[in-house]
C-alpha cells in the first residue's frame, strides 16, 4: 500500500517542462518536500527507484528527482532515457554516476536548488542538441 501512495504522490507532484527554445527538449522533474515520507507512511527504502518513474513517460529525455534532506541539503537524482549523459550533467554539481543514472548532493533550499538545476538542465540539453550529441 505504501508503494501505491508513493506512486500517486510522485505523479501528482511531477512538473512537466518543455523547452521553449528547442521544442524537442523535454524533461520531467519532481520535488520531494521534507516530511512527505512521514505524511505518506513511507520508509527510506520505499524511495529506492522513485527517480525511475518519470523516465517511463514517453518523450522524456531527462528526469530529475529532488529530495529535501533538511539543513539546506538537497539530493538530486538524474535519470536519462538514452541519449543524454546524466553523469556529465551531474558533474557540474559535484556529483556523478553513470550515463543513464547519476546524482548529486547540492547545498541550498529545495526551491532554490530546483530552479538552479532546471535552468542548468535546459542549457545542458540545448548544448547537447546543438552539438548533435543528443
Amino acid at each position: 500500500m505504501r508503494r501505491c501512495r508513493l506512486a500517486a504522490f510522485t505523479f501528482s507532484a511531477m512538473r512537466w517542462r518543455r523547452s521553449r527554445s528547442i521544442p524537442s527538449t523535454e524533461f520531467r522533474g519532481f520535488p520531494w518536500p521534507p516530511g512527505a515520507a512521514e505524511q505518506y507512511g513511507l520508509r527510506s527504502e520505499d524511495l529506492e527507484g522513485i527517480a525511475e518513474h518519470p523516465r517511463s513517460i514517453g518523450g522524456t529525455r531527462l528526469a530529475l528527482f529532488f529530495r529535501d534532506l533538511g539543513h539546506d541539503k538537497v539530493k538530486v537524482s538524474f535519470r536519462s532515457t538514452g541519449d543524454v549523459d546524466v553523469n556529465k550533467f551531474a558533474k557540474q554539481f559535484g556529483g556523478g554516476g553513470h550515463a543513464r543514472a547519476a546524482g548529486a548532493l547540492i547545498e541550498g533550499n529545495l526551491e532554490a536548488v530546483r530552479r538552479k538545476v532546471i535552468v542548468a538542465a535546459r542549457e545542458f540539453l540545448s548544448a547537447e542538441d546543438k552539438e548533435g550529441v543528443a
